[in-house]
């Protein structure tokens, strides 16, 4: 921290006026950030583009109950997940109420995605998927 900055306060007076500026300060931020909550939330609420190729892959890979950009985000992030990417797979924790540090931690001896996504994805014998 710098110290040459700090400036002691003086009189009451300083201090409210000091006070009320931070005040504002505070409420503008407040007021920016509820903002871009706002703006976050139409954009994930918008439909996907049915004509665009990723979201027709995407839409193949995982079904067309994916039909806004918040289930395509959701999307991406099962994939990195599924890749490896563990802060992903700490995220969809999170996000589904689970605790990271609470899951028990499992050791997988895999070579890259595609051996997890078989191992996770694996048909039984009556040819249904295991999860």
């Amino acid at each position: 921290m710098n110290n040459e900055n700090l400036h002691p306060i003086r009189t009451e007076k300083e201090a409210r006026e000091r006070g009320a500026k931070g005040g504002k300060a505070s409420g503008e931020a407040r007021r920016k950030k509820k903002a871009m909550k706002e703006y976050l939330a139409l954009i994930l609420d918008k439909e996907l583009d049915e004509n665009s190729p990723s979201v027709k892959a995407m839409q193949k890979a995982f079904g067309d109950k994916i039909d806004t950009q918040a289930g395509a985000v959701m999307a991406v992030l099962v994939n990195k997940a599924l890749h490896g990417d563990l802060r992903a797979i700490e995220d969809i924790l999170e996000l589904s109420g689970e605790q990271a540090r609470s899951m028990p931690l499992v050791h997988l001896d895999i070579e890259n995605g595609e051996d997890l996504k078989k191992a996770f994805w694996e048909e039984n014998d009556n040819g249904e998927t295991s999860n």
